[in-house]
């Protein structure tokens, strides 16, 4: 595409193609030339002899360069703009929306037949406009059929919510990768909504199905999901009951596919099936281990209610950590740090010292990320707090 490169760099500058009006034709005749060329171009890169590592230096040699001529004519088109040249030659930005509208198409071809050979590079702003409007439509029809399928209103949020934020963020600019999840989710949760007729008894299952293949990996999710489970175990009173439940779960989460390749919700966090499949043996281990003490009815006349936390244990073995490291806390014995997580975590429960200890000091990934999530949390409230008092001390 070099020559072309040229032709776009030389030609169609809006100085230039401003006085050239007589030759759009001419010019449009040759773009679509060039288009026809990259799309037997893509025909012969689907090849079966195509190697792969050759199949994705093609492709993504070809997105980069459709990238750069999209920002290019993008810079064009509103340079015709400012200087109002679109009004006495609305041929021009006609031009240039027809061109940008031929690339666009191509792009979509590179998502369709080869999403696995796409670079993480950023989307061009016009073609990210372009799918927020097709994406916009999606979620306001998802929207009705959530409705009438009678989903969880939490659930739907959640859900609808990383869709919902590349709409409204209009200033941001996506990766591909971002766009081909948020295309696919919407595209998987259409099938399942619209063109399965499914019960509404059985939609928030069916839902929470395709969120964990989709690997919808969002500490939101995860604790909502941690959440439902603490709920569900809460209508037995028998410790065998809960075991029994929680197995259930257990099975569930393994038959769930865990995802491999590039495309999750959080490309650098865990597996969300790997991280409920974690929670769920953690408290399959504390449920055993009261199981067999036979206490239960002890504890339930003499511990006190826990405390409301959306921390896991690790998670706050780790807070306690960094607390001690940066000296918030000078001593910390691990008597007392068991002490502590019981009362938060396990009241009444008793916790052995060495897996304290072990939680305490070796911290898995997902815990890590977990937590890196709620301290900037608390970073923004802090500023919101910070922001508040200048306001009053003004």
């Amino acid at each position: 595409m070099t020559t072309f490169n040229l032709f776009v760099t030389a030609q169609l500058h809006p100085d230039i193609l401003i006085q050239a009006q007589e030759h759009l034709p001419q010019y449009r005749a040759q773009v679509q030339a060039e288009k026809r060329r990259i799309m037997e171009y893509l025909l012969t890169l689907s090849g079966p002899r195509i190697l792969f590592a050759e199949r994705t230096a093609a492709v993504q040699r070809l997105q980069a360069e459709i990238s750069r001529q999209l920002d290019t004519l993008h810079l064009y088109r509103q340079c015709c703009r400012s200087l109002h040249a679109a009004m006495k030659a609305p041929a021009t930005d006609h031009f240039y929306a027809w061109l940008e509208e031929c690339w666009h198409e191509v792009l979509t071809a590179l998502e369709q037949h080869f999403s696995e050979c796409l670079a993480p590079a950023l989307v061009p702003y016009s073609y990210a406009q372009q799918a927020r409007r097709h994406l916009h439509f999606r979620l306001r029809e998802l929207e009705v059929w959530l409705d009438r399928r009678q989903a969880d209103a939490v659930l739907r949020d959640l859900a609808l919510r990383p869709v919902r934020d590349f709409i409204r963020h209009t200033e941001q600019q996506p990766d591909f990768l971002r766009l081909l999840y948020l295309r696919e989710l919407t595209s998987r949760l259409y099938v399942l909504l619209v063109i399965k007729e499914l019960p509404p008894a059985h939609t928030d299952r069916y839902i929470h199905r395709l969120l964990l293949q989709a690997n919808f990996n969002a500490m939101e999710y995860f604790a909502y999901c941690t959440g439902r489970v603490r709920a569900s175990l809460k209508q037995y009173d028998q410790l065998g009951d809960r075991l029994t439940c929680l197995s259930w779960y257990i099975r569930e989460v393994k038959r769930m596919p865990r995802k491999t390749g590039r495309l999750a919700l959080d490309p650098g966090g865990c597996s969300i099936v790997a991280q409920l499949h974690a929670w769920l043996e953690e408290e399959r281990i504390v449920l055993r281990h009261l199981h067999a003490s036979g206490s239960e009815a002890r504890r339930q006349r003499h511990t006190p209610a826990p405390a409301q936390t959306s921390l896991t244990l690790p998670q706050a073995a780790l807070l306690l950590r960094l607390f001690v490291e940066e000296g918030l806390v000078r001593t910390l014995p691990v008597q007392q740090l068991r002490r502590f997580l019981e009362t938060m975590f396990r009241p009444g429960m008793p916790l052995d010292e060495d897996t304290v200890d072990n939680r305490y000091r070796h911290s898995g990934l997902s815990t890590i990320t977990a937590c890196k999530h709620w301290l900037a949390r608390l970073t923004a409230r802090l500023q919101e707090h910070e922001n508040w008092a200048r306001t009053c001390t003004d």
